[in-house]
C-alpha cells in the first residue's frame, strides 16, 4: 500500500513538474527566440539598408562625375580662342594639343578628347600618348553619336544629367552669356564601360563667332578597376571594383548603359555591418541570460530538452527534404526554380542559351504493377545514377516527382542541346536489373529553350508541352517546343472547359443504333451514341471529345 501511495505521489509529482517546467520552458524559449529574432532582424535591415544606401551612393557619384566632366569640358569649349583655332583656316592642331588635349588628360585625367566637324566627322583626337589619328576614333565616335545628336537638337538621351547649368538654355548666372548645348552619359565602348562628354564649341565673349552649326568636344573616361578604386576611396569603400566577392557577404551593383541598358559588369565591395556589430555586443548577453534561465529548470527540463533536439534534428532533416528528393537525392522543383535564375545570368553572361529537358519514364505504371512499387523506386534510383554519370558536371539534375526529372544545360549551339538529349536516351540504352530481373526501360523527352521574358512557370509548361507532343509520337522520343504546340494545347484546354459546360447544361446528347438479327430480321439490341454540337466549335467527333473527357475524369 505504502509502495502503491508512494509511486502515485511521484506520478502526481512529475506531473506536476511537468505541469510547470514545461510551459515556464516553453515561454523562456519563446521570449529568448523573440529576443533573438528582433536582434537578428534589426541586423539584417540595418545591414540591407547600408548596402542600400552604399548602392545609391555609387549610382549618384557616376551622376556627380559626369556632372563634373561637363564642367571640366566646358572650360575648354566655351571659350573664343577654341572656336577661332577648332575651324577654318584658324585650325591649329599644335594649339588643341597644348591648350585642349594635354590640358583635359593631365589636369582633369580625362582618357580621350575628340573634336568633331560640322558633319561630326573626327577632325581631332588626343589621349594621354598624344595625337591620336582618325582612324582610331570609329568606336568612340560610333558610342558618342546618341549624344552629338542630342546637342544637335535630337532628344534627350542624358538621364544622368539633372543639374541646371547644363540644360538646354543655360546661362552664367544672371548674365545673358548663354552657355554652349551638353549632354553626358555612361556608354559601351569596345566591350567597357566609359563615360562619354559632349559639348558643343561656342564663343564666350565675341558672338560673332557663333556658328549655327558648331564644331563639338567630345571627352572620355574609362570606369575601369583604376577608377573604381579610386571612386571607392572618395567614397569609403577601399575594396570597389569588378573583382568577384568573396568571403563576407558582398554588396553589388549592376553597371549598365544609360541608352539602352546593356550590362558593363558587376561592382562588388565589402559594405560596412553594423548590423553585424550588433549582434556581436547584443546577442551574446541575451543568449547567455537565456542560457542561465535555461540552466536553473534543466534539471526538471531533461525530458524536455530531449525532446528539443529531437524535433531539431527533424527540422534539419526537413529543410534538406525541401529541396532534395528522398529517394534519389537529387534536387527538386523548389531548389530547381533557385537554380535556374543563377543558370539563366550565366548563360546571359556567356551569350548562351539555357535548355531544361524534361524526362518521363514511358509506361513507368506497368512496371509498378507487374513487379511492384519496390521494383518502381529501384529504378527510379537506377536512373538518377544513370543520369548522374552521364551529363556534364556543369549540368544541373533535378527529380520533379514520380518518374520524371529534368535537367538544365547551358548551350552554346544546338549541337549542346542534341547532345543533351543524346545522353538522356543513351541512359537507357542497357536494361535495369531489378529485384533479379533486367528490366528492358525507356523514356520521352521534352526540350525547351530559356527566355529573357519569361518566367520559371512559362519555361516548364513548354517543355512539359513538348515531353507530352514526344509521349503522343510513340513515346521513346524527344521533341523540340514550338509555339504551335501550346496553341495545340490550349485548344485542347478549351474543349476540355467547353465539355465540361456541355455536360452541366445537358449539350451532349445521344443516338440509338439498333443492332438488327441477321436470321430474323428483329432489332435484338440498339447501340448508344454520344454527340455533341458545341456552339463554340460546331459539330466535335467523339473521337475528339471522349479521350478528352476520359484523361480530365468526366
Amino acid at each position: 500500500m505504502a509502495k502503491n501511495v508512494a509511486g502515485l505521489r511521484e506520478q502526481i509529482g512529475l506531473t506536476a513538474t511537468r505541469r510547470f517546467v514545461v510551459p515556464v520552458a516553453g515561454l523562456m524559449l519563446v521570449v529568448g527566440a523573440m529576443m533573438i529574432a528582433v536582434i537578428l532582424y534589426s541586423a539584417r535591415k540595418m545591414d540591407e539598408n547600408i548596402v542600400g544606401a552604399q548602392t545609391e551612393l555609387i549610382d549618384n557619384s557616376i551622376n556627380a562625375r559626369l556632372t563634373r566632366s561637363l564642367s571640366e569640358v566646358r572650360s575648354v569649349a566655351w571659350w573664343d580662342e577654341a572656336v577661332t583655332k577648332s575651324r577654318g583656316t584658324g585650325f591649329d592642331p599644335g594649339w588643341l594639343d597644348l591648350e585642349v588635349g594635354a590640358f583635359m588628360t593631365e589636369s582633369f585625367h580625362h582618357d580621350r578628347i575628340m573634336i568633331l566637324d560640322e558633319r561630326n566627322r573626327p577632325v581631332y583626337g588626343y589621349n594621354s600618348d598624344g595625337r591620336m589619328p582618325d582612324a582610331a576614333l570609329a568606336g568612340d565616335l560610333a558610342a558618342a553619336m546618341p549624344l552629338v545628336a542630342q546637342v544637335r537638337g535630337g532628344r534627350n538621351v542624358s538621364p544622368r544629367i539633372t543639374d541646371a547649368a547644363y540644360v538646354e538654355g543655360a546661362t552664367e548666372g544672371t548674365t545673358e552669356r548663354r552657355y554652349g548645348r551638353s549632354a553626358a552619359a555612361v556608354v559601351q565602348i569596345g566591350g567597357r564601360g566609359e563615360l562619354a562628354s559632349v559639348m558643343t564649341i561656342t564663343p564666350s565673349v565675341d558672338m560673332t563667332l557663333q556658328s549655327p552649326q558648331p564644331r563639338i568636344l567630345v571627352s572620355f573616361i574609362k570606369l575601369d578597376d583604376a577608377y573604381w578604386r579610386a571612386a571607392g576611396r572618395d567614397m569609403l569603400l577601399p575594396d570597389l571594383g569588378f573583382a568577384a566577392p568573396g568571403g563576407e557577404r558582398r554588396g553589388s551593383f549592376a553597371l549598365k548603359t544609360d541608352g539602352g541598358g546593356r550590362p558593363l559588369g558587376m561592382l562588388s565591395w565589402t559594405p560596412r555591418r553594423p548590423g553585424l556589430l550588433l549582434m556581436r555586443n547584443v546577442l551574446p548577453l541575451v543568449l547567455v541570460g537565456l542560457a542561465l534561465a535555461i540552466m536553473v529548470v534543466s534539471a526538471l527540463a531533461r525530458r524536455l530538452f530531449s525532446a528539443s533536439r529531437a524535433l531539431e534534428a527533424r527540422e534539419a532533416a526537413a529543410q534538406h527534404l525541401a529541396n532534395h528528393d528522398a529517394l534519389t537525392g537529387l534536387p527538386n522543383r523548389r531548389l530547381l526554380e533557385t537554380e535556374l535564375v543563377r543558370f539563366a545570368k550565366q548563360a546571359e553572361g556567356g551569350g548562351a542559351r539555357l535548355a531544361i529537358a524534361c524526362v518521363d519514364v514511358d509506361r513507368f505504371k506497368d512496371i509498378n504493377d507487374t513487379l511492384g512499387h519496390h521494383a518502381g523506386d529501384q529504378l527510379i534510383r537506377g536512373l538518377a545514377d544513370r543520369l548522374r554519370g552521364a551529363v556534364g558536371g556543369d549540368d544541373f539534375i533535378a527529380r520533379l516527382g514520380g518518374d520524371e526529372f529534368a535537367v538544365l544545360r547551358i548551350c552554346r549551339d544546338d549541337e549542346d542541346a542534341d547532345a543533351l538529349l543524346a545522353a538522356v536516351r543513351g541512359c537507357f540504352g542497357e536494361p535495369f536489373r531489378i529485384t533479379g530481373h533486367l528490366v528492358e526501360a525507356n523514356a520521352s523527352a521534352g526540350i525547351a529553350f530559356a527566355q529573357a521574358d519569361r518566367s520559371f512557370e512559362d519555361l516548364m509548361r513548354e517543355a512539359d508541352i513538348a515531353l507530352y507532343e514526344a509521349k503522343a509520337s510513340g513515346r521513346g522520343c524527344d521533341v523540340r517546343f514550338e509555339a504551335s504546340m501550346a496553341q495545340k494545347i490550349e485548344k485542347r484546354r478549351m474543349l476540355e472547359v467547353d465539355l465540361r459546360k456541355a455536360i452541366a447544361q445537358g449539350e451532349l446528347s445521344v443516338l440509338y443504333q439498333p443492332i438488327i438479327e441477321a436470321s430474323t430480321g428483329l432489332i435484338s439490341s440498339v447501340e448508344a451514341l454520344c454527340r455533341w454540337t458545341s456552339p463554340r466549335h460546331g459539330q466535335v467527333p467523339p473521337d475528339i471529345f471522349i479521350p478528352i473527357a476520359e484523361e480530365a475524369g468526366l
